[in-house]
């Protein structure tokens, strides 16, 4: 890997205080089941998934293949560039 810097922003984005997780309510999919879970993030990052325990189907509730659903946000060979129509 290449040596980069790492520079502060320029124009900090609204909303975001360094060291505060904001939490997305989203939905996790296998075998054709969605899971209900909440994604913690900081800074634009997601950092852990947990179950929501705001809907009646989980509970608050996950399953070892939600918790690790997080390294595939972070695999080295997926896509680094966006792409279109392929």
């Amino acid at each position: 890997m290449p040596s980069t810097e790492i520079v502060p922003y320029v124009k900090q984005p609204e909303n975001v205080i360094p060291g505060r997780p904001k939490f997305y309510a989203t939905a996790f999919t296998l075998g054709g089941y969605a899971s209900p879970v909440l994604v913690e993030s900081h800074m634009f990052r997601p950092t852990k998934v947990e179950g929501n325990p705001e809907h009646p189907a989980s509970l608050g509730g996950t399953d070892v293949y939600a918790q690790a659903s997080i390294l595939d946000l972070y695999d080295p060979d997926r896509a680094q560039n966006i792409t279109y129509n392929g």
